[in-house]
């Protein structure tokens, strides 16, 4: 439910963005897009608009970004999309990666889908061949799933076939009589499934009360923590993207400087940042103990403050420049930053992974501002 809450909030803020886009050529907003039945391409498919409409076919894979998206055609290859609403009612042979405020899957998706909604329905009509994976508000799963289901929603309901297991964390679960689960059903909620009777499950069914749990159960300084928590990623990543709209626009050419450092010196980035965190505080205890370097030691904490809380965003400028590589980032540097972002606190808030990513971010960041300076000062001695 952490993971549910968090995400949501990002959501809020996803329309105003997907309306942003400029046109191809930076005059009047691209409307419409539409690939007719008859078509064929045979390469991978960009798009973005207003409203974008697939029902040709497409040898390679798709990305769009738009108001409203329509997919009845054939994809053979992945298809990655952001949208406000998205609509999938035709082929995809591989993957299904989106990223809306409403989705609709009816058609057929021959390996796995992963979804970062408010709501989301897989119809009856729908098929996937291996994996789902969702984060949304509300979740109607009646399609038959090939291998595991994870779900993350404040509401879940399934009514077709799961052919693994199924994990989730919610608010609320509803199985109805139509489910038919291989595996285990597990899940993480403050209360308990609505499981019908006739519904088969072939595994366990194990359930795991959710923080909400402790709350009722009058643990309220563990809520209290847990909620500040909340509170605290959910202000730390607007003031991350304020700070970084901010460094984009004022000092484009040191981001520039870090980023190139990064890009061409990824591993010496990666050693610098481990020494600059050594050095940095033992730096700023040895001037503290002295009379003489105490206004030395504050300066240094405040420098040092600012450059731990921007380097991660030079690094997450590069991991957006690196993802949406085929793009013209420069045009849309915003936009594609904020995806970037989403995506950084997305990882953040995996278990494990969420610390060694947000180091790895701090050391490579660090990093890269500091040699970024310095190839800037070789250069100018050179053009000197």
């Amino acid at each position: 439910m952490r993971k549910t809450f968090c995400f949501a909030l990002i959501l809020l803020f996803l329309p105003y963005f997907l309306f942003s886009f400029e046109s191809h050529n930076g005059d009047d907003e691209v409307d419409i897009v539409v690939l007719p039945a008859s078509a064929v391409h045979n390469q991978d498919f960009f798009a973005y608009g207003k409203s974008i409409e697939i029902s040709g076919t497409v040898n390679g894979d798709v990305y769009v970004f738009g108001g409203q998206v329509f997919i009845d055609g054939v994809v053979n290859g992945d298809v990655l999309v952001a949208g406000g609403s998205v609509e999938i009612s035709g082929k995809v042979s591989r993957n299904v990666r989106l990223l809306s405020g409403q989705a609709s899957i009816s058609g057929t998706v021959g390996r796995s889908v992963t979804a970062v909604t408010a709501t989301i329905e897989l119809s009856p009509s729908a098929r996937v061949g291996r994996n789902v994976v969702i984060l949304s508000g509300n979740v109607d799963l009646e399609s038959m799933v090939g291998s595991n289901a994870r779900v993350y929603a404040s509401n879940l309901r399934i009514s077709d076939g799961i052919g693994g297991s199924l994990y989730a964390y919610v608010g609320s679960m509803r199985v109805t009589s139509k489910a038919r689960i291989t595996g285990d059903v597990e899940y993480w909620s403050n209360k308990n499934a609505l499981i019908d009777s006739h519904a088969k499950i072939g595994g366990e069914l194990i359930h795991h009360p959710s923080f909400f749990y402790s709350i009722f159960h009058g643990k309220i300084f563990k809520s209290l923590k847990i909620g500040s928590k909340f509170a605290a990623l959910s202000m730390n990543f607007f003031y991350t993207l304020v700070i970084a709209l901010i460094l984009m626009r004022y000092f484009p050419q040191r981001v520039e400087n870090s980023y190139h450092a990064l890009n061409h010196k990824l591993f010496q980035s990666l050693v610098a940042g481990i020494v600059l965190v050594i050095i940095l505080p033992l730096l700023f205890f040895a001037l503290l103990i002295t009379i003489v370097g105490v206004p030395f030691a504050l300066t240094l904490l405040a420098i040092n403050v600012i450059s731990f809380y921007s380097a991660k965003i030079i690094t997450i400028i590069w991991l957006a420049r690196h993802i949406f590589r085929r793009f013209d980032f420069s045009k849309h540097r915003r936009l594609y930053f904020t995806f970037g972002l989403i995506i950084y606190y997305g990882l953040t808030l995996i278990p494990y992974v969420g610390t060694v990513v947000s180091t790895l971010a701090l050391l490579l960041g660090l990093g890269g501002l500091v040699l970024g300076k310095i190839d800037q000062s070789e250069e100018k001695k050179i053009a000197l």
